[in-house]
């Protein structure tokens, strides 16, 4: 048998067992008369792999008639735990009932667990939080959710889409690769567990919760009443808060225009002071070929100067000329390159600069109206609540100063209750002693009359 897998099962004040330990880690028959836990024992196998206890999972006709929850956590303090091994780590996965159903995975590789101890107390099984305590007190590895989801998740490494499952846990408590995996195997379980005609009606009902739900109810009206304004204002709030993302994506488009506009400035200007420096230099040199020539003339015809001298003028002239027409090709080269890089289309941008601006404008005005509404709405808030607290304050005061008064009327008519009763005790113990003294001297003459007689 494959030594991943599911080797022990324990039924604990579960499906009538007050504790049973079912070994199935080899090859395993189970025989027996009807009634005898056949079915119980197939039931829970087939729930630790298929992690559903519904009709439609389990797909059983026994002539048992109670549902999944109904027959394995009737009593209060149910526990169904299984151990199940991953290459050289054990593990306990235990499902509990306290009230809610509560998933545990618990690491028990590096220890000799006794089971029956950790769930029995005084023959009694343990509730969840003692459980926890003995669990913290040996010191292992746990994890517990009272989600299906998570301990679902918690036995898979992959999703169905083959991506990995971000754990809650810090330990690694899977059982399968994949959730295909484990559909792929209890699948062929189930098909298995149907084919073995073990006749049960046990799960006739799919369980629709497990978790008890309780309505709670907040009664908000007046603060649901001071809260109106806001309320109003929430669409245009929204509104303005899905334009946000374009108003970043205008203003980080505005702020690169910014940056290639500057870019664009300097090398303009360079250009610009070149051509003119260029144009300046020409006319320069071209002023001065013409005095020289004017010269040369004037020269040839007064005084009859070698022409020698004046042409090698003139040469050292044209190599200057031919240097800065050099020097005005580098720049048409420039000029050519700045067109290629869509000079003119910055230029444009550059022309709706105001555009964009008041744009920009128009957003950061709304923004700061409505944070400015919002900072009223919210103090108008802070007033409402200040001034509830301030009524339930006085109502309280109120109160407290009528109970008083109320007790020193109470502790006064009972003063005065006993002062008139304690009169009317003293009034009649006097007349009492006044007969009392009559019939006495009543008696003594009559005593006196006898004696006579």
């Amino acid at each position: 048998m494959n030594k991943n897998g599911l080797k022990k099962v324990y039924l604990i004040k579960s499906a009538g067992y007050e504790f049973a330990e079912i070994d199935i880690a080899q090859n395993t028959l189970l025989l027996g008369e009807s009634g005898v836990g056949k079915t119980t024992i197939m039931r829970a196998v087939l729930f630790f792999y298929t992690m559903d206890y519904s009709d439609s999972v389990l797909n059983l006709t026994s002539d048992t008639k109670k549902s999944f929850n109904d027959w394995y956590f009737k009593e209060y303090n149910s526990h169904l735990v299984y151990e199940y091994d991953r290459e050289e780590s054990r593990f306990l996965f235990v499902v509990s009932k306290t009230g809610k159903i509560n998933y545990t995975f618990i690491d028990i590789t590096n220890t000799e667990l006794d089971v029956e101890k950790l769930f029995i107390d005084d023959a009694m099984p343990v509730t969840l939080e003692k459980l926890n305590e003995k669990i913290q007190k040996e010191k292992l590895p746990n994890y517990s959710t009272t989600i299906r989801e998570r301990y679902i998740n918690t036995f898979h490494q992959k999703d169905v889409n083959n991506k990995k499952i971000k754990q809650e846990s810090i330990l690694d408590f899977s059982l399968f690769k994949s959730v295909n995996q484990s559909k792929e195997f209890s699948k062929t379980l189930s098909n298995i567990f149907i084919s073995s005609r073990v006749s049960s009606n046990s799960v006739k009902k799919s369980i629709v919760s497990l978790i008890d739900k309780s309505d709670a109810k907040i009664h908000l009206s007046e603060i649901r009443i001071n809260l109106a304004e806001y309320v109003s204002h929430k669409d245009e709030i929204e509104k303005f808060e899905k334009k946000i993302p374009h108003i970043e994506k205008l203003a980080d488009k505005f702020t690169e225009f910014n940056s290639n506009r500057k870019d664009f400035k300097v090398s303009a200007n360079k250009l610009h002071a070149l051509k003119e420096s260029v144009a300046v230099t020409m006319q320069k040199v071209s002023l001065k070929i013409k005095n020289l020539r004017e010269e040369e003339a004037h020269l040839k015809e007064s005084f009859g100067i070698s022409l020698g001298i004046l042409n090698n003028e003139i040469d050292a002239t044209s190599i200057k000329t031919i240097e800065q027409e050099k020097e005005l090709r580098e720049l048409r080269v420039k000029e050519k390159e700045y067109k290629e890089k869509n000079i003119d289309a910055l230029v444009n941008a550059f022309s709706k600069e105001k555009e964009y601006k008041s744009e920009f404008k128009t957003y950061e005005d709304k923004y700061i109206a409505l944070t400015s509404e919002f900072e009223s709405i919210n103090e108008k808030y802070e007033k409402i609540v200040f001034q509830l607290k301030k009524d339930a304050d006085d109502s309280i005061f109120t109160l407290k100063t009528s109970n008083l008064a109320i007790s020193k009327k109470i502790n006064s008519d009972k003063n005065e209750l006993i002062e008139n009763k304690e009169q009317t005790i003293n009034t009649k113990t006097q007349r009492y002693k006044n007969e009392k003294e009559a019939l006495e001297a009543t008696f003594v003459k009559e005593r006196e009359h006898f004696t006579e007689i």
